[in-house]
């Protein structure tokens, strides 16, 4: 019996750590199809996370990152790199799949990556871009708004004040 419960623990720690790897950062450190490795293991949904918000916008900026300037781009190239590391460090290699926990862990990283990859210093030249991307739906969440105040709070309140008025004057 103790022998059977040996094999059944390391077959288990087998399993978890497959798992893991499965969604390896070596894999998919700059490809959008790691949210939807992550889907195949939480299972969200459509309207979860990984598929509605994580990998859309993904694939969203990522197809329509010509439409950017230079900076852009590299705003770009840098936040779909940095949301996959965290959400890889903070819910993957936690084996952490539990569906409100990614997409709050998720939405709480996007003002990180944004301001780190420049965003305070691209948004005013790249409006029109930013918002081919952004489906107005989305815009109004809860997480969005919050997400969008951190975003604004952490850049100088000129640029800030700025970008919400461009930004308002294209919705309406």
């Amino acid at each position: 019996m103790k022998s059977f419960l040996v094999i059944l623990a390391v077959c288990l720690s087998m399993v978890l750590a497959e798992k893991r790897q499965s969604c390896s950062l070596s894999t998919y450190a700059d490809n959008c199809e790691f949210y939807k490795c992550v889907e195949s293991e939480a299972n969200c949904g459509s309207s979860g996370y990984p598929i509605g918000y994580g990998y859309k916008y993904c694939n969203k900026f990522t197809s329509n990152a010509s439409k950017f300037n230079a900076a852009g781009q590299n705003f770009v190239t840098c936040t779909r790199q940095c949301l996959i590391r965290l959400l890889y460090s903070n819910s993957v290699a936690r084996n952490n799949f539990n569906c409100d926990s990614i997409k709050t862990l998720s939405f709480d990283s996007h003002p990180d990556c944004y301001v780190s990859c420049g965003f305070c210093n691209i948004a005013l030249d790249n409006m029109g871009a930013l918002y081919s991307i952004f489906e107005v739906s989305d815009l109004f969440t809860v997480s969005a708004v919050k997400q969008m105040a951190v975003t604004a709070a952490r850049c100088s309140a000129s640029v800030a004040l700025q970008f919400f008025m461009r930004f308002a004057s294209f919705l309406g």
